[in-house]
């Protein structure tokens, strides 16, 4: 068996440098934002006003979904239509509901990144060993803010998804679907 040399291994297995990367490349820019630009440096006022118009540019291209998904599961007899008339109705509810949901939550959200972090450093500056102020963490200043939030929503969103769904089910205007509510599911008696 002959011996190969340095050199003929070398040709036989392509270098690192020659060999394709297997790392996955996004097919779409990812933009990258420096911390400075979250939600907590904006205002109570940009917060809500980013939230709402959020929402109501949601609220209209996910109607279809959120209808086929409701009538799917309440069991109408042809829950997927197409027609515009039936898909769209409840939008009003469900837009009011993405309003009061996004903005209330971003709202909220950047209130609690705020107090965290500044019940963080109000808490390094008054360390005794004169340590610099420590730097809240990343997912703390993240996640619990958002958690935060979503609990925030909650209390008023649920009653406007309820109104929503049986505007959907039912038709009519939202002010009907919510006296059918208050009724317990009964129907108006003339």
């Amino acid at each position: 068996r002959p011996q190969r040399t340095a050199r003929q291994g070398a040709a036989r297995a392509p270098s690192s440098a020659a060999r394709p990367s297997t790392r996955a490349r996004p097919c779409l820019p990812t933009l990258h934002l420096p911390p400075s630009h979250m939600a907590s440096d904006l205002s109570d006022a940009q917060n809500l006003t980013l939230g709402a118009t959020a929402a109501v540019i949601q609220g209209v291209l996910l109607q279809p979904t959120l209808y086929w998904k409701n009538a799917y599961a309440q069991g109408l007899p042809r829950p997927f239509s197409l027609n515009p008339a039936v898909v769209y109705r409840g939008t009003g509810a469900s837009i009011g509901n993405e309003v009061v949901q996004m903005s209330l939550q971003m709202a909220s959200t950047g209130m609690s990144r705020r107090w965290l972090k500044s019940t963080a450093n109000d808490g390094a500056r008054g360390s005794e060993d004169g340590a610099s102020p420590r730097a809240v963490p990343d997912a703390a200043t993240s996640i619990a803010p958002a958690c935060l939030g979503g609990a925030a929503t909650a209390i008023v969103a649920t009653p406007i998804e309820h109104v929503m769904i049986q505007q959907q089910l039912r038709g009519g205007s939202a002010a009907q679907a919510a006296a059918f509510i208050v009724r317990g599911g009964r129907e108006a008696t003339a």
